[in-house]
C-alpha cells in the first residue's frame, strides 16, 4: 500500500480510521449506551426527520455544485439540531445523515466507474463521516449546556447570545480543522487550503451562513411551542437552499461565459474561420500550451468504429487509458500527481515525463466527438479553473472544427487534400498583389500527369485516383510550407511559389518532375510508374499584369512541354 499522502494511501486510511474510532468512542462514552433511545414524543420524531432531510439536501447539493455554500448551510442545520434536540437525538440524526450520504456517494461513484478504493477505504469513509458529525453535534450540544441558559426562551439576553455563538463556533472550528486535516492526508497542497479559506469571505457564503443560523435558531425556539411555525421555518430553509442553488447555477453559467470570453481573447485567432482542421489544431495547440502552462496538448478524435485516435505523434499508454475513461463516462479528470493517482483509475502504466494531467470530453448534442487533454511535467499544475477552461475550450473547438470542415468542403479537393481550383485563384490573386506591392518575385508551376487517360482506361478510375493521391503527396513533400499546392482540375496540378524567382522555380519544377518519374505509385492494381509535364511562369521576369495572366502563361508553358514530347519542364521564356 502506498505510503504517500494520497486518497487511498496508508497515511490517509490510518487517519480516517483512527479519527472514526476515537470520535465514536468519545461520543458513546459521553452519552452512554443506554442514553441512545427513541423518544415517544412525536415532536422530537418529526423534528429529527426534518433535520435529517435538511442535512441530506445540503449534502447532495454540495456534491452537485462543488462549492462551499451548502457546506455552511450544513453547519446551520447542525447548530439548530444541537440547540433543539436532546443530545442523543441530535447525534443519531446527524450520524445517520452522514451514513446515508456517504453510502449514496460511494454507490454513485461505483455506478460511474470512478475510483472509490477498497473495502477498507469505503468502510472507513462511512465511519469517519458519521463519527465527524456525531462528535461535532455532541460537542455543540455540550458547549450550549455549559452556559446553563436553561433554553432559548430569552434569545436577546447576552448569556443566551454568547451560548449560541460559542456553540456555532465550536461546530465550525471542529468541522474546519478536521476537513483541513482530511484533505491534507489525501494529498492536497497547502495552497488548496488557502483557496478554501478565501471562499469564506465571499458575500454569498457569508449571507447563506448568517441566514441559516437565524432560521436554525428560530426553528430551535419553536420546536416545543408551535409545531406549525417550526414546519414553516423548515420550508423557508428549504426555499433558501433552493434559492442559493439556483444562484449557484447562474453563477456557474456566468463563470462559464467569462471562461469562454477568456478563451476567445486568448485563442480567438486560433479558433477563427478560414482555415483547415489541421491548421486549426496546430494553432490551438500552441495557444493552449501557453494558456494552460502545459508541456503537451493532445486531441483524440472518435473514429467510425468507436476507437480514439490522437493527433499527437507520441501517446503514452497511461494517457490512452484515461482518455478511454473520459470517453466512457463523459466526466473530466484532473490528476495533480500522476505518480500516486493513476492507480485510482485502474492504470498501471506510469508516465515517463508528465506529473500532472487534465482531460475533458468534446461533445455536441450528446454525441462524443473526442477528448482534449493537457499535461505538465510539474505536479499540481492544474486547478478547478483549468478544468473550466478546458471544458470551455472543448465547447469552442467543436464549433471551430465544424467551421473548418465547412471551409475544407468549399476550398479543399476531397480526393487529394490539396487546395481546389476556386481557392487557388483567390490565393493567387492575393499573393500576386502582395508581390507587386512589395516588389518581390512570385512564380507558378503547372503540372500535368502524362497519358493519365490511358491509366484510367487500362487500370480503372480507382487506380487513377490512387495515382492522383500519389502525385499530390509528392507535391506536399517537395515544396515549402509557405508554397501552395492545388489540384487545378482533372490530372492538372498547380504550385504557387511566393518570393521565388524564375531560376529557383525552374529548379523546383525539375525536382518535381524527377520525383514523379522516379517514384512508384501504389494503387489498387499494383505499382505504377508515371511521368509529368510542367510549365513555369514568374513575375517580374515575365511581363504579366495580373494573376490570371500569370496562370495563363504557365498553362501555355505546360502545353509546350506536352507538345515537345512530355516528361519535361518548359519556362514561359521559351514561348
Amino acid at each position: 500500500m502506498a505510503l504517500e499522502r494520497t486518497r487511498y494511501g496508508l497515511p490517509y486510511l490510518l487517519f480516517i480510521w483512527i479519527f472514526a474510532l476515537l470520535s465514536w468512542a468519545l461520543v458513546l462514552s459521553l452519552l452512554g449506551l443506554a442514553a441512545i433511545r427513541i423518544s415517544s414524543d412525536s415532536s422530537y420524531l418529526l423534528a429529527s426527520l426534518t433535520y435529517l432531510l435538511l442535512t441530506l439536501i445540503c449534502f447532495f447539493l454540495r456534491y452537485d455544485s462543488h462549492r462551499s455554500i451548502d457546506q455552511h448551510l450544513e453547519e446551520g442545520v447542525i447548530l439548530s439540531a444541537a440547540l433543539a434536540l436532546p443530545k442523543e437525538f441530535a447525534v443519531l440524526v446527524m450520524s445517520a445523515a452522514a451514513v446515508l450520504n456517504t453510502v449514496v456517494l460511494i454507490a454513485h461513484k461505483k455506478i460511474r466507474k470512478e475510483p472509490v478504493g477498497g473495502w477498507l477505504s469505503t468502510t472507513g469513509q462511512v465511519f469517519f463521516q458519521s463519527g465527524l458529525l456525531a462528535f461535532t453535534t455532541l460537542t455543540g450540544a455540550t458547549v450550549f449546556e455549559l452556559f446553563k441558559v436553561g433554553g432559548l426562551q430569552n434569545l436577546f439576553e447576552l448569556k443566551t447570545f454568547a451560548a449560541i455563538s460559542a456553540t456555532y463556533l465550536s461546530i465550525l472550528c471542529i468541522r474546519s480543522a478536521v476537513s483541513l486535516a482530511h484533505e491534507w492526508f489525501r494529498g492536497a497542497p497547502i495552497s488548496m487550503f488557502l483557496i478554501g479559506l478565501r471562499r469564506l469571505a465571499a458575500p454569498a457564503v457569508f449571507l447563506s451562513e448568517f441566514a441559516s443560523i437565524l432560521i436554525g435558531v428560530a426553528m430551535a425556539t419553536t420546536i416545543n411551542t408551535s409545531l406549525s411555525v417550526y414546519l414553516v421555518l423548515a420550508l423557508v430553509w428549504i426555499a433558501l437552499i433552493a434559492l442559493l442553488s439556483s444562484q449557484e447555477a447562474v453563477t456557474r453559467r456566468m463563470q462559464s461565459a467569462i471562461v469562454e470570453m477568456k478563451l476567445l481573447n486568448s485563442l480567438g485567432k486560433s479558433l477563427g474561420v478560414g482555415q483547415t482542421r489541421v491548421q486549426l489544431l496546430e494553432k490551438v495547440e500552441s495557444g493552449s500550451l501557453e494558456l494552460f502552462g502545459a508541456d503537451k496538448f493532445s486531441v483524440y478524435f472518435v473514429n467510425g468504429d468507436g476507437t480514439l485516435q490522437s493527433t499527437s505523434q507520441s501517446c503514452e499508454e497511461f494517457e490512452q487509458a484515461l482518455v478511454r475513461w473520459i470517453a466512457t463516462y463523459r466526466s473530466p479528470i484532473n490528476l495533480k500527481d500522476l505518480t500516486v493517482q493513476l492507480h485510482q483509475y485502474g492504470v498501471t502504466a506510469l508516465s515517463q515525463k508528465s506529473k500532472s494531467w487534465l482531460g475533458a470530453a468534446m461533445e455536441v448534442s450528446g454525441k462524443l466527438l473526442g477528448v482534449l487533454c493537457v499535461s505538465s511535467e510539474k505536479k499540481y499544475a492544474f486547478d478547478e479553473q483549468h478544468i473550466e477552461l478546458l471544458e470551455g475550450l472543448a465547447r469552442q473547438l467543436v464549433i471551430a472544427l465544424e467551421n473548418a470542415r465547412l471551409y475544407e468542403l468549399a476550398t479543399i479537393d476531397g480526393l487529394t487534400g490539396l487546395v481546389n481550383a476556386r481557392q487557388l485563384r483567390l490565393i493567387l490573386a492575393e499573393l500576386f498583389d502582395d508581390a507587386v506591392k512589395s516588389k518581390e518575385p512570385i512564380s507558378l508551376i503547372m503540372l500535368d500527369i502524362d497519358h493519365f487517360k490511358k491509366v484510367n482506361d487500362t487500370y480503372g478510375h480507382e487506380a487513377g485516383n490512387d495515382v492522383l493521391r500519389h502525385v499530390a503527396s509528392l507535391l506536399k513533400s517537395h515544396t515549402r510550407e509557405k508554397d501552395v499546392s492545388a489540384r487545378y482540375g482533372g490530372e492538372e496540378f498547380t504550385i504557387i511559389l511566393p518570393k521565388t524567382n524564375l531560376e529557383l522555380a525552374l529548379k523546383v519544377a525539375h525536382r518535381l518532375r524527377a520525383a514523379v518519374e522516379n517514384s512508384l505509385a501504389q494503387t489498387c492494381e499494383g505499382t505504377l510508374r508515371v511521368t509529368s509535364s510542367l510549365g513555369v511562369a514568374s513575375y517580374p521576369e515575365h511581363d504579366v499584369g495580373d494573376a490570371d495572366t500569370l496562370l495563363s502563361l504557365a498553362d501555355k508553358a505546360l502545353y509546350r512541354s506536352k507538345q515537345s514530347g512530355r516528361n519535361r519542364v518548359t519556362s514561359a521564356s521559351e514561348l
